[in-house]
């Protein structure tokens, strides 16, 4: 069955690229406040006993942060990333055409639908929830002014701290294509309400993650 071609809005087409930027961005800084071994070990045929052992101690923290909190913090945040930018393409697409989703439960319905979840996230039982292996996805929807937002939390420390992916952002009273917030603990972690002011959510204990300048202008 032949489909009509889906135009893109250029607004939501960037968001789309920041938030790719966004991940790379968060990840180095995770890495970089977590700390990661150096990645590169040599194993000499001649080497020695004491040698070996390094070299074995090195394999082995590599390893350990590639499995820990870094790696499955990227997971959860491309999941986030990724189901934020489809929601917010369909939900254009359909507002474009004149058919708006009316709640979130039509949103995530049409995406189940086109098949268009992250690969091995699902919709929950609940109302606005995906479910993955590494935690709980909240899809969040506003029908005016149009907003999507992804509320990732996950299932143990191990995966890294709740997160939200945000298209747009009010950030300093200005919408911004998207936008990044990380939680700054493990526990006690306060979930903002739906698209609060951004300086509310940073209120609660969240950091954001500030996009690269150029791409915010080119809107």
């Amino acid at each position: 069955m032949n489909r009509s071609r889906i135009h893109l809005s250029p607004t939501v087409v960037v968001s789309g690229v920041a938030l790719l930027v966004a991940l790379v961005s968060v990840v180095s800084s995770l890495t970089r406040r977590i700390g990661l071994v150096e990645p590169h070990v040599w194993i000499k045929t001649t080497a020695t006993e004491k040698e070996s052992v390094q070299t074995l101690s090195r394999a082995r923290a590599l390893e350990n942060t590639m499995s820990g909190e870094v790696s499955h913090m990227a997971i959860r945040l491309r999941e986030a990333s990724a189901l934020a930018t489809v929601a917010a393409l369909c939900a254009v697409t359909h507002k474009a055409g004149g058919r708006p989703f009316q709640t979130v439960e039509q949103l995530l319905g049409e995406l189940k639908q086109e098949n268009l979840f992250p690969p091995g996230v699902d919709k929950g039982s609940q109302s606005g929830t995906l479910l993955s292996s590494n935690g709980v996805l909240y899809l969040r929807y506003r029908i005016e002014p149009l907003g999507i937002e992804v509320v990732s939390v996950a299932s143990q420390k191990a995966d890294g701290p709740s997160l939200i992916v945000r298209i747009p952002d009010d950030h300093q009273n200005g919408d911004e294509a998207a936008a990044v917030y990380i939680a700054e603990k493990l526990e006690g972690v306060v979930i903002p309400y739906s698209f609060a002011p951004s300086s509310e959510v940073i209120a609660c204990g969240w950091e954001r993650q500030k996009l690269p300048p150029a791409i915010m202008t080119e809107r």
